[in-house]
């Protein structure tokens, strides 16, 4: 008869300190939440940045080989026009 008293009271605790910890787990579920916007929010902005940085590094490419190709053209006129100079 004891035993099942005690049980009972234990019981009643239990339950008390689980309904006590409805709040509490609420707000830990609200920060994960919260957390995982956060982090959602965060890889999008780096997956954004990282294309930018891939648009531009595809352009400074361009610019690299239309330089390079300038450049080659230019010395192709050195050497004719050192080839065409008259020799002393």
């Amino acid at each position: 008869m004891m035993n099942d008293v005690e049980d009972e009271v234990e019981e009643q605790q239990a339950e008390d300190g689980s309904v006590n910890r409805v709040p509490e787990l609420k707000q830990l579920s609200e920060d994960i939440d919260k957390a995982t916007n956060t982090f959602i929010n965060a890889t999008l902005e780096l997956e954004t940045a990282i294309q930018q940085y891939q648009r531009a590094e595809a352009k400074l490419g361009g610019a690299v080989t239309n330089i390079s190709k300038k450049v080659d053209t230019i010395n192709q006129h050195i050497d004719k026009a050192l080839e065409n100079a008259p020799q002393n």
